[in-house]
């Protein structure tokens, strides 16, 4: 491999006639193709060499050149940190960091500075390279897109929305308020109370849908990981469930299968117990009156993984019903309280825990949510 500060290649070996080996002439002609492209793309790229001290930036393409302001003999021989300032404890900068410790590829946004001092966000995905004869780390290559405007773009939509909020709460708390006076005053046996019923529910549904919203929104403002992910005790979330719903009058009865104390999971302790309220809820909403609703702990197909499930004898849903249900706004049952966003934030969320959601369901015979966690340590049953 040769570098500069405008090529990146390459050179096989010779063979004793002089004749390079090891690629065909076809081969080689692919390999000058894609270092060439490398080079003209409007991504910039970044190659340090792990092997020397500092592991020194090696080679910068245009592109990069572009979106810091800064010249390829300045930075050659430096290490990429300098983008950073004094603003590198930055989550993303931090799991960068830990990913090359472990040798790992890694796609983070995070905020760098130009030459000329300017702030810009950068969405950096980062991978190793490795000699294909020792497998020795060699180098860490950086694809580098300024995202600037999409984060400013994020940033006002979050403003805006939250400003929206309010401005819808509080007309909503004078309806409320006014609705449940007016409910105190009619005596129970008037036709006006079912009315006034109907619009205290669609206040309070319109509420929960901005919050909704609002929650939403947050996630969706960046792709990171949630920074608060670290190992939780499955044990101690699930015993505080029924702490954390509201009373079910005794409708429905809550099973929760023994479960291991030394069970530790990957996941941020307060999103994890807004996810599993979320299903519960869910299942006594679609679940008929005394309906056993079941939560149980397996072992994932992959070693690391444990799957959490909940399972109800509610309506179910059909195939149609399953594949939309991630879905904004879709809702299985329009005549079941609801805002249509609760089980994409419930997504969202696994996701940004590093896991994942799946779902089983047989209409008339009930619906199964399992939640895919990664384990702190291998774990067996």
């Amino acid at each position: 491999m040769v570098h500069n500060a405008s090529i990146l290649r390459w050179t096989p070996p010779c063979g004793p006639n002089g004749v390079r080996i090891g690629m065909t002439g076809i081969e080689t002609q692919l390999h000058a193709i894609v270092a060439q492209a490398l080079e003209q793309t409007v991504n910039g790229l970044v190659i340090a060499d792990m092997r020397a001290d500092g592991q020194p930036i090696v080679h910068v393409n245009a592109g990069f050149e572009r979106i810091t302001g800064y010249r390829a003999g300045e930075v050659i021989g430096r290490n990429c940190r300098f983008l950073q300032g004094f603003d590198n404890q930055q989550p993303g900068v931090v799991r960068m960091r830990e990913a090359v410790a472990r040798g790992e590829p890694c796609t983070a946004v995070v905020r760098n500075y130009r030459k000329d001092g300017s702030l810009f966000w950068n969405r950096v995905e980062i991978g190793p390279v490795h000699d294909a004869a020792s497998g020795e780390l060699t180098h860490y290559f950086a694809l580098q897109t300024d995202v600037t405007a999409e984060q400013e773009a994020l940033a006002l939509r979050e403003r805006f929305l939250n400003n929206a909020a309010h401005e819808l709460r509080s007309p909503l708390g004078t309806i409320r308020g006014f609705v449940e006076l007016m409910q105190m005053r009619c005596p129970r046996d008037d036709p006006n109370q079912d009315l006034l019923a109907t619009v205290h529910r669609q206040a309070d549904r319109v509420v929960d849908l901005v919050d909704d919203m609002l929650v939403l929104a947050e996630l969706e403002t960046t792709t990171e990981p949630s920074p608060g992910v670290q190992p939780v005790q499955l044990t101690a979330v699930l015993g505080r469930l029924h702490d954390l719903l509201p009373p079910d009058d005794g409708l429905h009865r809550v099973v929760i299968e023994p479960v291991r104390p030394d069970l530790w999971v990957q996941a941020h302790a307060q999103r994890l117990e807004q996810v599993l309220v979320n299903l519960l809820s869910n299942a006594m909403k679609y679940s008929p009156e005394g309906g056993e609703i079941r939560w149980s702990v397996r072992p994932g197909r992959e070693n690391g993984w444990v799957c959490l499930s909940v399972s109800d004898p509610g309506v179910g849903m059909t195939a149609d019903e399953q594949s939309r249900l991630f879905t904004r706004f879709f809702r299985a049952r329009t005549d079941i309280p609801g805002t249509g966003l609760g089980l994409v934030i419930v997504r969202e969320l696994m996701e940004r825990m590093g896991g994942h959601i799946t779902v089983s369901s047989q209409p008339g015979v009930g619906t199964t949510f399992t939640l895919h966690l990664r384990t702190v340590s291998p774990w067996t049953f």
